[in-house]
């Protein structure tokens, strides 16, 4: 009886060993599995990472350039509104200075979207502008010398004309001619009416043209100014 309990005793010991076996055979599975799975999760978010500051470097790099571009644009900027406002003194130096138009009578200016057209507006209206002081200094001298130009110049050329050509030398026939050459020049004199009219027409300073240009000149840079646009700058 003692032998019979002892087998028993083994094979209920043996059964659960084996039990016990299984139940850590599994359990070591199981962890093996979990280990593995996380393993996987560490490889993929190191992957992740790597890929992330990859892409951190790219955009890191892509924002100095941006920060490059930004503070030239910004120069460039600072440099064209000194050109556009030492343009405007000038501008507003020759009209203040200069009595004649703008520009003249055949000039009209028609929008264009190329940039280079409204370049050549800009310039074309500085050169009108520069030119203006030789052509009034050109017309100034022709109307002094139109203005030297008296009754006495005109009966001595005739005389002189006169001094060669066989006369009778009459001294009354003279002071006719001389008083005819006279009454002449009063006349013409009157008929022109003041001095200045010897100017051309299309020189005559008009107001609205001075306008009209010089609005054209200030929408041509509100426009250009209007097309740039500050670039904002990239959240972190």
């Amino acid at each position: 009886s003692t032998l019979c309990q002892l087998q028993a005793q083994k094979q209920r010991l043996q059964n659960e060993t084996s039990l016990l076996e299984q139940a850590i055979k599994q359990t070591q599975d199981s962890y093996d599995n979990e280990i593995q799975a996380y393993n996987e999760n560490i490889d993929s978010l190191r992957k992740a990472i790597e890929e992330a500051e990859k892409s951190l470097e790219k955009f890191t790099c892509e924002c100095r350039h941006l920060a490059m571009y930004q503070t030239s644009l910004e120069n460039e900027l600072e440099r064209y509104k000194r050109i556009i406002e030492n343009e405007d003194n000038r501008l507003n130096s020759a009209i203040i200075g200069t009595p004649i138009t703008l520009f003249t009578a055949n000039y009209r200016y028609t929008h264009t979207p190329s940039a280079s057209s409204r370049g050549r507006d800009i310039t074309q209206a500085i050169q009108d502008i520069t030119n203006i002081k030789p052509r009034q200094k050109v017309l100034a001298k022709k109307v002094l010398k139109k203005k030297e130009l008296t009754p006495k110049d005109v009966m001595d050329s005739v005389q002189e004309e006169k001094i060669g050509a066989p006369t009778s030398g009459d001294e009354e026939t003279k002071t006719t001619q001389c008083e005819e050459v006279h009454e002449e020049q009063e006349v013409k004199s009157k008929e022109q009416g003041p001095p200045l009219t010897g100017v051309p027409s299309q020189d005559v300073p008009d107001g609205a043209q001075i306008s009209k240009a010089f609005d054209t000149l200030c929408n041509i840079v509100r426009d250009r100014m209007r097309r740039y646009k500050r670039p904002e700058p990239i959240a972190d």
